[in-house]
């Protein structure tokens, strides 16, 4: 349960940074 959490908080983490560089290079 807890590990399957950290898990998704993880991964949530990981897709907000990817979006957010992708967005980043799109705008330079």
């Amino acid at each position: 349960m807890t590990s399957s959490s950290s898990d998704l908080v993880v991964a949530r983490k990981n897709t907000y940074e990817l979006v957010h560089g992708l967005m980043r290079s799109g705008a330079d």
